[in-house]
């Protein structure tokens, strides 16, 4: 059952609620042009880890051979996140090195890649702001390969699957590497600091709310999205629709 979770941000002032999503439950957007093939990925939200033992699709936009990416935890605490890019000739499959992943506690998570292969990549993990060291364990080859066909999910990737117990209060992408400075900005602030940082690049932001079903708000971009398990139709929060 996914519960009704508040989330209260002392050092802003800011209170919004989010979703435990339970094991097997995530939520399937239309994947719309606009996040097809992107030419940079920034994701980034407010996510509280609650499982360590499985490979966790946080974000999903592709898979290994299916084509485009996903970002996610590893079952480790310091070696924790990770993303992967499917590439035309090889995988760009990164992780953190000495990064936090604290277990049953929010915080805001990121992952920015400037869209570039092997000698020319730069992809930058953070935690409540601040980058966390890096090792690659492919650098991937060639270009980014199409992936037209896939949705973006919320708590999996592409095709459903890595939908671990996690809760969420809002995940933001953008087509773009978001600098240090971007990061910080939207790890000071709540859900919505992200429609302050570079808005022309700005292609999703999902706020998820709950009750006995979730409702997930996309202020930014495509509004349709349905949760598995369900027949619930995103709609627009005021005063984006």
């Amino acid at each position: 059952m996914v519960r009704l979770l508040f989330l209260l941000v002392l050092a802003c002032g800011v209170v919004w609620s989010g979703v435990d999503y339970g094991a097997g439950e995530h939520h399937v957007c239309d994947s719309g042009t606009d996040i097809d093939d992107m030419s940079a990925v920034t994701v980034a939200g407010w996510i509280e880890r609650t499982d360590n033992t499985n490979n966790h699709i946080l974000v999903g936009k592709g898979a290994f051979a299916s084509g485009g990416w996903q970002w996610g935890f590893r079952p480790d605490l310091t070696q924790c996140q990770a993303f992967v890019v499917d590439g035309s000739t090889g995988n760009i499959n990164y992780r953190t090195v000495t990064g936090n992943c604290a277990l049953n506690e929010m915080h805001h998570y990121a992952v920015a890649w400037n869209g570039a292969f092997a000698g020319s990549i730069s992809l930058t993990f953070y935690y409540d702001g601040a980058s966390q060291s890096t090792a690659s364990t492919n650098a991937g080859s060639g270009t980014l390969v199409t992936d037209a066909s896939n949705s973006m999910r919320i708590n999996a990737d592409h095709s459903g699957g890595g939908d671990y117990a996690t809760k969420y209060a809002c995940v933001a992408v953008w087509e773009a590497e978001l600098s240090a400075d971007e990061i910080k900005t939207l790890a000071a602030g709540g859900c919505r600091a992200a429609l302050k940082v570079d808005n022309a690049n700005l292609r999703r932001l999902y706020e998820i709310h709950g009750t006995a079903v979730a409702t997930l708000y996309n202020l930014v971009g495509d509004g349709t999205c349905t949760e598995t398990g369900t027949t619930a139709t995103v709609e627009l929060a005021a005063p984006f629709k």
